[in-house]
């Protein structure tokens, strides 16, 4: 596994959890709306059952999936962090998290290091050769 698609999991898993958050919550809306009617004619009412059956099952399996993925979000990013840290320049270490784990742009990583933006892409391109040998040397252990 190459440097960034490495450290890329934590965003990506990130952002489908937060995909994943959104339907449960549009499923549960759906589930708040459904309305039943107080109709003196009509007794049958597995349709309506059936709906917030499906509905309940649905927001069931979304939440466990979203379990499961928060326990996987917090192991990779423990991984990652814990790579991180075996980089030894704190630039280097500070760009990676910041971008990585932050989600901060280039330029708000240029500004708090006190360099140009292009300065900060050149030091992550050399943050992203040590991490290639970081995870090199684990996989060959």
């Amino acid at each position: 596994m190459e440097a960034k698609e490495f450290l890329r999991q934590y965003k990506e898993i990130k952002a489908d959890l937060k995909n994943l958050d959104t339907e449960i919550k549009e499923l549960g809306e759906q589930a708040d709306n459904i309305s039943i009617s107080y109709s003196l004619d009509r007794v049958q009412t597995s349709g309506l059952s059936d709906r917030v059956g499906n509905l309940a099952a649905k927001i069931a399996d979304k939440t466990n999936e979203a379990i499961n993925m928060r326990f996987c979000l917090s192991e990779i990013l423990s991984e990652i962090v814990k790579t991180i840290k075996t980089v030894g320049d704190y630039r280097l270490r500070r760009i990676l998290y910041a971008y990585y784990i932050e989600g901060s742009s280039w330029q708000a990583i240029a500004d708090e290091l006190n360099m140009s933006r292009q300065w900060a892409c050149h030091l992550h391109g050399i943050a992203l050769l040590e991490v290639e040998k970081i995870i090199k040397e684990i996989s060959d252990s």
